[in-house]
């Protein structure tokens, strides 16, 4: 290929790459606003993975969290949810006048195994699964929040839980990647309480990871909490929730799930 030949492809490459980065932000820009438009009439909003759509069925709360939201609360939950994502939701919400936002620190402060979120790489995966969980729905027709609303499937099994552990597990304590923004976004919207929420796990997975690596997340999410100035309800600090709470490695079965709920609303009336 000659030179000039060579010029010309990669500034050709060069062009589509701007070309793709003005359309995803130009795509995002407009789910960002639905998105906002969403969160205005919600008093309480709470940002999680999965675990958090296990362990609060219906997406307005129920009976016993909807007491606590002083008004409507709207849980979103999706799967495999990373940190970032997560701090872009809680940023439209505290941008949209959202009083309280509790948002699920696992994900925060701790990675399963083969998942390096931290990396500068991790930026592309992060692209992708923005346009997954909104952008998608949103060139569909449906609701730009519809993957974090739904409710938990009524099929899992532990049938599975065996390769699960060794899919997921170690667990990496890394504390967050994006730590300075957290810090910046309850300071600058101090009349937005933030509060972080650890998941709980069973037993097979904490014994994966092993009672050093248990206090070693539990540390870490209360370091955490105590940088950005926030609340942190610590649901299992002993690990003494039985099986009877999950219907696999984590997620949550109703007897866990209406644990979960009555829990965090007892701790929650207890704030000052």
């Amino acid at each position: 290929m000659k030179r000039s030949d060579t010029v010309r492809f990669f500034g050709m490459l060069a062009a589509a790459a701007v070309m793709i980065a003005v359309v995803i932000a130009t795509l995002n820009g407009r789910v960002n606003k639905l998105r906002m438009q969403r969160f205005e009439d919600v008093s309480m909003l709470m940002l999680g993975t999965s675990l958090f759509r296990y362990a609060i069925p219906d997406p307005s709360g129920g009976p016993v969290l909807s007491d606590i939201a002083d008004g409507n609360l709207l849980r979103l939950g999706y799967s495999g949810a990373s940190e970032g994502q997560l701090l872009q939701l809680a940023r439209l919400g505290a941008q949209a006048g959202v009083r309280k936002i509790a948002i699920e620190v696992n994900p925060i402060v701790s990675r399963f195994a083969g998942r390096d979120e931290c990396s500068a790489s991790n930026r592309w995966k992060e692209v992708y699964n923005e346009i997954r969980l909104s952008a998608r729905p949103y060139l569909r027709g449906r609701d730009v929040l519809s993957g974090g609303l739904g409710e938990p499937p009524q099929d899992v099994t532990t049938a599975n839980m065996a390769a699960d552990l060794n899919l997921l597990y170690p667990l990496r304590v890394e504390g967050p990647c994006l730590g300075p923004a957290w810090v910046d976004l309850v300071a600058s919207h101090p009349s937005t309480i933030f509060i972080f929420v650890t998941m709980p796990r069973r037993l097979a997975a904490r014994d994966r990871i092993g009672a050093d690596g248990m206090a070693q997340f539990n540390s870490a999410a209360i370091d955490f909490a105590q940088s950005v100035g926030s609340d942190l309800f610590l649901v299992d600090p002993d690990g003494s929730w039985g099986d009877e709470n999950f219907v696999d490695q984590a997620h949550q079965s109703t007897i866990g799930a209406e644990r979960f709920q009555r829990t965090f609303s007892i701790w929650h009336e207890a704030l000052p």
